[in-house]
Order: structure tokens, then C-alpha cells, then sequence
């Protein structure tokens, strides 16, 4: 019995734990709804300084924190920027490093939820899904959109990692060619605001537009029965939770090298560029909201079943293994089994050994 007991309290674990994303989820969009970023929570002391910031709630949702303290940041560097007497200070030093350097934390967060959720292993998972051939054109041509549109962001985002692991190495004409391309590119869709817009139009369409919206057609492939649930290694309502994870820290990582870009314009005297900065803090609050109440309503109403299948042919040593000699006998001489040490009777005279 108490096997059976782990086997139930293990169970119960589980699905409690698949429970909770889709209760932090539906917590974190109804007060993002409310206050987008923290704008008019008190508790944060936004306009306090970064010191004020509360310790987060157990209940507080990991990659809307990660927003939140973004955008904390953003505002502060901000601020020193447009206080005379905070850039009196910074001017003492390299301004550019010193802004360059403040990012430091969310970047090891957002590699810190990157390893959490793993994402080369979702990302194989969504490259192998074993959909119906009906669905399977559709998924691969939809997947293929927006893979590319989290490895655009994801390319320029590796050479901004690199500026803040090794600040000390960059200098003033690769800060400010960075920040050029980013924000004024020739092409209209190599800008990252046109990026961030695209990505997002490919989640969260338009009613204007046909295009499938990412969270409601995954969870249309999901809710059928077949062998693509096999191939998932985890539920449905978790591939989606990691999924949005995925894409809410792109779009972080999008809205942190926009607005440092803007930041560098204005500490090199191409501009002033507040007025960029305020829109595009605008429309990521915006945006973020959407995605956030998109999820929102589907993953309450996900599976939480993890389906574990047998493959199609078994393969001794890779999928089963065989147990062999499991029932075993020997041979025990009789001068070995009683204290005479003789041979003389039978084995009827033995009632053990």
C-alpha cells in the first residue's frame, strides 16, 4: 500500500503543478490589464528609484516580473539622462558604459529563464510535432513565420549580450553603429520597432487580417486526439505556458536593445529621442498586454494530460529490455546441509535448508 500511496501523492503533485501557470497566468493579466508595468502600483515606488522595489510575491509571475523590472531600468537610465544634475554625474564617466553596464541584471535573468524553460528543446519539440497531414502544412508554413521572427530579434540580441559581458572592449563607433541600425535601417523591416510590430502581428493578429493567432491554434492542435501528443514530452498546457515564455522574453529582449539604442543617440548628440522612447514604452505595454490576454484565454482550458506513448516498432535495448533468469536453481551437496555431515537421506528428509 504504501507503494500505491507515492504513486498518488506524485500524481497529485502533478497536477498541481500543471495547474499553476494557468492560475499565474490569468493572477498576472488581470492586474497587468489594470496597471500595465507597474505604472500606478504603489508598492513598486516607481518613481522612487530601483532601490524601493518590493521583494516579489510567491505568486508573482516570473517573466512579468522580468518586465517589470525592464521597465524599471528603462525609466531610470531615463532619468539620468534627463536630470542635469544625474548627468552631471555621469558625465565624470563614460555615460555610454554606464548604461550599457545597468542592463547587466536582466540580462542574466532572461538566460537564467532561458535555461529554465530550455529552449532548444521546445524548439525541437515544435519542429517534430507528428500533426495529420492536414494540419502539418499549415503548422510547419505558420511555425517557419514566426521562428524566423524570434531569430531576427535573437541575432541582434547576441551582439548586444556581448557589448554588456565585455563593456570594457566596445568603443564609442560600434555603440553608436549599433544603435544606428537598430533604430534608422534602410530597410524598413531590418528597424527593431518594425521588428517588435512584426512578431507581434504574427502572434496577436489583427481583426483586420486572416492570419491564424498563435495561442488559439496551437491549442486547436492540441485538443486533437493523435500521435502528435506523443511527441510533445510534456502537456499540452505546458508547452503552451513555455511557449509564451519564449515569447514574452523575446520581445524583452526586443523592447531592452530599442530603448538603449535610443539611449545612445542621445548620449552621442544625434538627437534627442524621447519622444521615440515614450512610444515605443507605449506601444511594448501594449503589445505585452495583448500577448499576456491572448494566453489568458486559452490555457485555463488546455490539457493537462502527459502522454507518454509506445513507438510504432520496439527495439530491444533502446525502447524495452528483456529480463532474463529470473526464476534460477542450484545444486547443494547434502554433507553441507545437516550437522552429521552424511549422505544418507533423501531430500524429503529436509524441511530447510
Amino acid at each position: 500500500m504504501c507503494g500505491v500511496f507515492v504513486v498518488l501523492a506524485a500524481a497529485c503533485g502533478l497536477v498541481a503543478a500543471q495547474h499553476m501557470p494557468s492560475v499565474l497566468i490569468k493572477q498576472a493579466a488581470d492586474s497587468l490589464l489594470h496597471a500595465p508595468f507597474m505604472q500606478h502600483l504603489q508598492q513598486y515606488q516607481v518613481n522612487q528609484g530601483l532601490g524601493r522595489l518590493e521583494i516579489p510575491s510567491p505568486e508573482d509571475l516570473v517573466i512579468r516580473r522580468l518586465q517589470g523590472e525592464l521597465a524599471l531600468r528603462v525609466d531610470d537610465n531615463w532619468q539620468s539622462l534627463n536630470d542635469p544634475q544625474r548627468w552631471a554625474i555621469m558625465q565624470t564617466k563614460d555615460p555610454a558604459k554606464q548604461i550599457l553596464k545597468s542592463f547587466e541584471k536582466i540580462k542574466l535573468k532572461a538566460a537564467q529563464l532561458e535555461k529554465e524553460i530550455d529552449v532548444e528543446a521546445m524548439e525541437t519539440v515544435l519542429n517534430n510535432l507528428s500533426l495529420p497531414s492536414e494540419d502539418m502544412v499549415d503548422w510547419v508554413r505558420f511555425w517557419d513565420k514566426l521562428r524566423k521572427k524570434v531569430g531576427q530579434i535573437a541575432q541582434l540580441y547576441n551582439y548586444f549580450r556581448g557589448y554588456i559581458e565585455k563593456p570594457e572592449a566596445v568603443n564609442k563607433n560600434t555603440l553608436q553603429e549599433f544603435a544606428t541600425s537598430a533604430t534608422q535601417s534602410s530597410v524598413k523591416d531590418r528597424s527593431l520597432q518594425n521588428m517588435l510590430d512584426l512578431f507581434h502581428s504574427t502572434v496577436v493578429p489583427t481583426q483586420e487580417t486572416s492570419t491564424k493567432s498563435l495561442f488559439p491554434y496551437l491549442h486547436s492542435l492540441t485538443s486533437k486526439a493523435g500521435q502528435h501528443l506523443c511527441s510533445m514530452n510534456q502537456s499540452p498546457h505546458q508547452l503552451v505556458y513555455n511557449l509564451y515564455n519564449i515569447i514574452a522574453l523575446t520581445e524583452i529582449k526586443g523592447y531592452a536593445m530599442l530603448q538603449f539604442s535610443y539611449m545612445m543617440l542621445r548620449i552621442y548628440e544625434k538627437g534627442n529621442f524621447s519622444v521615440e522612447s515614450t512610444a515605443a514604452k507605449e506601444k511594448f505595454e501594449q503589445q505585452a498586454t495583448e500577448k499576456m490576454n491572448s494566453i489568458k484565454l486559452v490555457l485555463p482550458n488546455m490539457s493537462r494530460e502527459f502522454m507518454k506513448c509506445d513507438p510504432p516498432q520496439h527495439k530491444q535495448g533502446e525502447t524495452y529490455l528483456e529480463i532474463t533468469k529470473l526464476l534460477q536453481g542450484y545444486i547443494e551437496n547434502e554433507v553441507d546441509m545437516n550437522d552429521r555431515m552424511t549422505c544418507k537421506s533423501s531430500c524429503s528428509a529436509y524441511t530447510f535448508a
